[in-house]
């Protein structure tokens, strides 16, 4: 997705499943997932993410080369074209075939507008996500949104169970 249109990929990547080693288990998730999704069962958007160079992306890829055959399509889109996501729904909707809208290296700014459009997206804004669709995300971190520590008010653990912190100089009870 490039300047709010599809482009085809000249040049394709060949990564292949059988080529990629570790982390099993997330993988076979990945794929029993889009399985699910080509044979019209219930499947997930999926948000892989791990540290650089773990096989998120070449996962992704190598699903596409693996399904391909099945009529799974990967539409690439940049975190900065989220805006143009209704877009894209209206193009892809009617297609008889199961696509895959990949963002890779997922991540946002506490400020950052493109989290706003992704979670109308999750979350079912006025352009819901079409049957033939899921989403891929590859961050590099499992929560995705930046928030420095000094922008928290309190403390989510007092706030959720109710408890003051400990201070220093008390003793806990016997």
């Amino acid at each position: 997705w490039r300047y709010g249109a599809m482009h085809p990929v000249a040049v394709p990547d060949k990564t292949s499943l059988q080529y990629l080693k570790c982390y099993d288990v997330p993988r076979r998730e990945a794929i029993e997932n889009t399985l699910a999704f080509l044979e019209g069962l219930p499947a997930n958007n999926c948000l892989m993410y791990g540290d650089r160079g773990t096989g998120k992306s070449s996962t992704v890829k190598a699903l596409l080369n693996e399904f391909y055959p099945k009529g799974l399509r990967v539409i690439e889109m940049p975190k900065e074209s989220l805006m143009d996501f209704p877009k894209l729904v209206d193009q892809i909707a009617a297609v008889p075939m199961k696509f895959i809208i990949f963002i890779d290296d997922l991540s946002f700014s506490n400020q950052d507008d493109t989290y706003a459009a992704l979670k109308a997206v999750l979350q079912g804004g006025l352009a819901a996500q079409p049957d033939n669709a899921l989403i891929y995300a590859t961050p590099n971190r499992r929560h995705p949104v930046r928030e420095p520590f000094s922008a928290r008010e309190g403390d989510e653990l007092t706030d959720t169970l109710g408890m003051a912190p400990a201070s220093s100089a008390s003793t806990p009870d016997p």
